[in-house]
């Protein structure tokens, strides 16, 4: 095809045609998936890929500008063959490598679109690409390539030197999960193992000593798992080695199996199977599997090498908002069991760590581990569970409700709020006002504060009325009628804007407000007060998503949103200078108090327990406050002496997410930008 587009010119070739030439390659021999997170700021910094020389674009590859496609191309892609070719270069890497077939330069934010060609630059490219083909071989599980010992005899000398018999002679375990492609929610393409041996040094270099690898099953296994991919199995064996190198115990996690995982049916359409739980055949596979990995790795003993055969169970449809027949608790446990037994089977020794629950509230969590942490602990020695950490109203006060999620509104900020810090404290506010049961306010209420009442739904035939003690402020008939309001703006941040708006103003300073219906009752969603500008006060407001960008700034307001987040408590609203309210009773709070709370509950009822954290890194929050959250946290830890990992690896050493405010960054341990307040925060809590 190339040849037949170069060959009246003498042109000599940029790295930005072979950009196109490398993807038109790709799609010839399947390799054009996407295999790593989308990296924005390469679309926004290389402008001369856009602006390359437009006629020799253009005789070179005159699809690029006429909107034909002669080739057949990933679901993924859009747009000119340019545009395609470009973001398939940022989405895709080798999966060996990790390296992108013509490479961004970080340094100079740059893909040196207009520089000629080189011989190196063409060698990596075909490199890289063959890397992808081989991915997507497959070989039989029983082939004698699949079932040969991996390991050298010095690597097997050292494993079989340990004496470490029983999981509790495990030294605390602190280190990081490395996690997959994006997450178990991106389905079956373009898996890979997406950690290697240099990430393990890494990890051993920081003074850690633990690893989990947290993958999707479709990185190493068919459909069926009656087949494997050796290009991916190759690179575990090499994380497996590097563990026993480096003396990092590692816990191999699959965060999907046959009947539990999700894939694309389109470009912006997800579905999955959700059925592991309760059928056979599918079990049966995720037996094969987990058969297979204790067979290759049996020389390796629990000192370096643990087995977590599924986590978060609970999470019935893996984030996807999709329909899942529920099962239940008891379910997770035989299956557990099940997965157990069958690796026992071919290692009698091999450590489990299991993960039941996916929840993070501590009662939900506690009861729904509790069959399988009694069932398993029964049955099994050398096992521990392992338990999901997030304090969610700071962690999650910008994730959208459960109703919206499922009206499929973005799961991240949908709608424009202002972000707390941490610790978060939200108070009650009681969302219906009725007959003998008024809402009260007072505190701060100087003369030209505004109140906006949002109302959701009002019954019954009556008159609203605001009131201060110095008379009647609005007064306002209504009857029983149902008003269009929007979905709360998170689940923690239960505000919420509605069609029918009561509003009044104090012409004078007031000591208490008054809200009150006779005849009938009113639900409000949301309310606004706002005091005279000279009392506005600078947050941190996170916008909603503009073009796929999250952003932040420093709002300068003097209007306290308040959200109807209680049917009973929160009756008497306290209005502060400062730009915030209190009420009797709070609402839910992250502090060093619920931390210490859920600690101690943990320990209590599972010592020994592996606790997983989720990363705070949102945007809005400012690096200060994140900071102070993972001292309590991992403070926490240490009080009560949990094992623990970070979700925090990415976050710190690649930055795959940007948006928190006074984030640090510097040159450190090969990486460009590197957040090193993070790592010396976690690494006071080894």
């Amino acid at each position: 095809y190339f040849n037949s587009k170069v060959t009246d010119y003498d042109i000599p070739v940029t790295r930005g045609m072979a950009v196109v030439m490398s993807w038109y390659a790709a799609v010839c021999i399947g390799a054009d998936n996407y295999n790593d997170e989308f990296e924005s700021e390469q679309t926004k910094a290389d402008a001369d890929f856009w602006y390359q020389d437009s006629s020799v674009m253009a005789r070179l590859f005159p699809d690029c500008n006429n909107g034909r496609m002669p080739v057949t191309v990933s679901r993924y892609t859009w747009g000119s063959e340019r545009d395609a070719a470009l973001l398939w270069n940022i989405w895709h890497s080798s999966p060996v490598s990790r390296l992108q077939v013509i490479a961004w330069d970080y340094a100079a934010e740059s893909l040196h679109s207009r520089e000629p060609l080189t011989a190196e630059d063409a060698a990596c490219a075909v490199a890289r690409l063959g890397d992808s083909l081989l991915h997507n071989q497959l070989t039989s599980i029983s082939s004698p390539e699949a079932t040969s010992v991996p390991f050298s005899s010095a690597l097997l000398q050292k494993a079989s030197a340990s004496k470490m018999r029983s999981i509790d002679e495990l030294p605390r375990l602190t280190g990081f999960v490395l996690m997959g492609s994006g997450s178990y929610a991106f389905g079956q393409d373009g898996q890979v193992v997406a950690a290697s041996d240099h990430d393990i040094q890494n990890i051993a270099d920081w003074g850690f000593n633990s690893a989990r690898i947290s993958m999707q099953y479709e990185a190493l296994f068919s459909e069926d798992c009656s087949k494997v991919r050796m290009v991916e199995l190759e690179r575990l064996d090499k994380l497996v080695a590097a563990a026993v190198e480096n003396n990092i115990h590692l816990n191999l996690l699959t965060t999907t199996l046959p009947g539990r995982t999700t894939y694309w049916l389109s470009s912006d359409k997800v579905s999955g199977d959700f059925d592991l739980f309760l059928n056979n055949e599918k079990q049966a596979r995720a037996i094969q599997l987990w058969q297979f990995l204790a067979e290759r790795y049996k020389d390796i003993p629990g000192e370096y090498l643990s087995f977590t055969p599924f986590f978060e169970a609970t999470n019935e449809s893996l984030d996807t908002n999709q329909p899942a027949q529920p099962y239940r608790e008891e379910d997770v446990a035989n299956v557990l069991d099940k997965l157990i037994r069958a690796i026992r089977e071919k290692d009698s020794a091999r450590f489990i760590i299991y993960e039941p629950a996916s929840d993070n509230g501590l009662e939900t969590i506690l009861r729904r581990s509790s069959t399988a942490y009694q069932q398993i602990s029964a049955k099994y020695d050398n096992v521990c569970i392992s338990f999901n950490f997030a304090q969610q109203p700071y962690q999650y006060y910008t994730i959208t409700s459960q109703e919206a999620a499922a009206a499929g509104v973005s799961n991240m900020v949908s709608r424009g709020m202002f972000v707390p810090d941490y610790p978060t404290i939200i108070y009650s506010a009681r969302d219906t006002i009725e007959d003998g049961k008024d809402l009260l306010l007072d505190g701060f209420l100087p003369a030209g504060t505004h109140v906006d009442l949002y109302v959701s739904q009002t019954n019954g035939t009556g008159t609203f009325s605001a009131s201060s003690e110095d008379g009647t402020l609005l007064e306002e008939p209504f009857s029983t009628e149902r008003i269009h309001a929007d979905y709360p703006y998170s689940q923690f941040f239960h505000y919420a804007t509605s069609d029918k708006k009561l509003s009044f103003t104090l012409e004078q300073a007031t000591d208490t407000l008054t809200l009150h219906c006779v005849g009938g009752s009113l639900q409000w969603c949301g309310m606004d007060v706002t005091l005279p500008t000279e009392y506005a006060v600078e947050r941190w407001y996170a916008f909603p998503r503009s073009d796929d960008i999250d952003t932040a700034e420093l709002v300068k307001t003097s209007t306290i949103m308040i959200g109807a987040n209680s049917h009973t408590s929160g009756a008497h609203l306290t209005i502060n200078k400062d730009i915030t309210f209190t009420s009797e009773k709070i609402f839910a709070a992250a502090t060093a108090e619920t931390i210490d709370a859920w600690g101690g509950a943990i320990h209590d009822y599972a010592p020994g327990a592996v606790v997983r954290f989720e990363s705070a890194w949102t945007l809005g929050k400012t690096q200060t406050s994140i900071l102070k959250y993972y001292d309590d946290l991992l403070g926490m830890c240490d009080k009560y002496h949990f094992d623990w990992w970070s979700n925090d690896y990415s976050v710190m050493a690649l930055q795959k997410y940007e948006g928190v405010i006074g984030e640090t960054k510097v040159a450190y341990a090969g990486y460009p930008r590197f957040n090193l307040e993070l790592l010396k925060v976690l690494q006071k809590h080894r």
